[in-house]
């Protein structure tokens, strides 16, 4: 896995590219090649329970097949090596994170999959491409490396304390 074990570092094929597999009443059997990501999870199982997803989530229905779009995979521990794909039409931009923005991020590679799907050989960095990716998908990728709640410690007594040290935590 790019020298790394435990998915670790920057979010490579071998760690992103997998299987989805969705089965229930009423379903019809089918495959589809199409990249999906897990954002569209939620949608989809909204439709499936006829609901209608909010407007708010940037996933999209697996039940309504769509057109290309980017896709985006992170690998957030908390640390300023966090790093982000994005991939579209074969194209992937790998980017370390940086200071937490998207516009600060920085380019560590850029592949075309359609040649390179092992992703072995980065493109030079006069490749015009990874940044126009990046540029385009700017707006989204701010929405989603924004945090959606703030930490904060739990007030904890005591005898909670006691107990919880008890369960070995």
């Amino acid at each position: 896995e790019h020298g790394s074990f435990f998915h670790s570092r920057e979010p490579f094929e071998e760690q992103t590219r997998i299987p989805l597999l969705i089965t229930g009443r009423g379903l019809a059997a089918g495959r589809s090649d199409e990249p999906v990501s897990l954002l569209d999870l939620a949608p989809t199982l909204a439709e499936l329970a006829g609901l209608s997803a909010p407007r708010a989530w940037s996933g999209r229905s697996l039940l309504a097949r769509g057109g290309s779009r980017a896709l985006f995979s992170f690998q957030a521990t908390g640390t300023p090596d966090d790093a982000f794909s994005v991939v579209q039409d074969d194209k992937k931009a790998l980017c370390v994170i940086g200071h937490g923005s998207a516009a600060e991020a920085r380019l560590v590679g850029a592949f075309d999959l359609a040649q390179d799907a092992r992703e072995e050989h980065a493109l030079g960095a006069d490749a015009r491409w990874p940044r126009e990716l990046l540029a385009a998908q700017a707006a989204a990728l701010e929405r989603a490396l924004a945090p959606l709640l703030r930490a904060e410690a739990a007030q904890v007594d005591h005898e909670k304390a006691a107990e919880l040290r008890e369960l070995g935590y």
